[in-house]
């Protein structure tokens, strides 16, 4: 494992963070980039810190990362491959990325966003994952209360041991 490649781990249950540490100075520039591709190119070109495993600090980094490993694994955008694998086969009506501009109204609105000048109502909240066009592993996903009900009986019945197809596809790739 090589600070130098911080995408090349062996481990996948190390915390993620330790793959991509805080954006620190390159937050801003995060921020301020204008483009999808360029948000990621900063994401994919931020140093580690420190060596990974030998320090936790939070970050949304390892997740984007993680997002954009997932999407080359699958071929799928994390949002369809989301649709597809969760979303539909648990029969979920209202939950998912980029919800529709005229269902806003039954989301509950997050702030008063000084960065976007508006107040935010179904719009990712977190200003890294809206760089990223609203999609990503760490932000983005809205869901009703009855929703978030199915996936809770849904990872219960995982935990202990009852078997499901959607389970099953998340483990094979």
């Amino acid at each position: 494992q090589a600070v130098g490649n911080p995408t090349t781990y062996d481990n996948p249950l190390l915390p993620l963070t330790d793959l991509r540490e805080r954006l620190t100075a390159a937050y801003a520039q995060f921020v301020a980039a204008g483009q999808f591709a360029e948000a990621l190119a900063l994401v994919d070109t931020t140093a580690l810190e420190a060596p990974p495993g030998t320090r936790y600090a939070y970050s949304d980094l390892g997740a984007i990362v993680l997002t954009q490993a997932v999407e080359a694994r699958t071929g799928m955008r994390f949002d369809s491959l989301v649709r597809h694998r969760l979303i539909q086969p648990l029969g979920l009506r209202h939950t998912g990325f980029l919800p529709d501009p005229g269902s806003a109204g039954g989301i509950a609105p997050t702030e008063n966003d000084p960065w976007r000048g508006r107040t935010l109502r179904g719009e990712v909240h977190d200003e890294n994952a809206s760089r990223l066009d609203g999609v990503s592993g760490h932000a983005g996903l809205f869901a009703s209360a009855r929703d978030m009900l199915v996936i809770a009986d849904w990872l219960i019945a995982r935990w202990h041991g009852a078997d499901g197809p959607t389970a099953e596809r998340w483990s094979r790739e």
